[in-house]
């Protein structure tokens, strides 16, 4: 099994909270990417930081 991932994306204010409410709806979900291949989200998580919210998540190659 592969290494779990993470990323780190910069989130529109106006998006913030469809964005978290959105990600933590997939957490423990196996889901299809683009490319065919299929991932595991295993957390995420909705930072701000002074005016800039960051969707920080982490993810496993299935």
């Amino acid at each position: 099994m592969a290494l779990p991932w993470g990323v780190k994306v910069d989130v529109e204010p106006a998006n913030a909270e469809e964005v978290d409410t959105f990600m933590n709806g997939i957490v423990d979900e196996d889901i299809e990417i683009s490319d065919g291949r299929k991932v595991k989200v295993l957390k995420s998580g909705l930072k701000q930081k002074n005016d800039q919210n960051i969707l920080i998540f982490r993810y496993q190659l299935q």
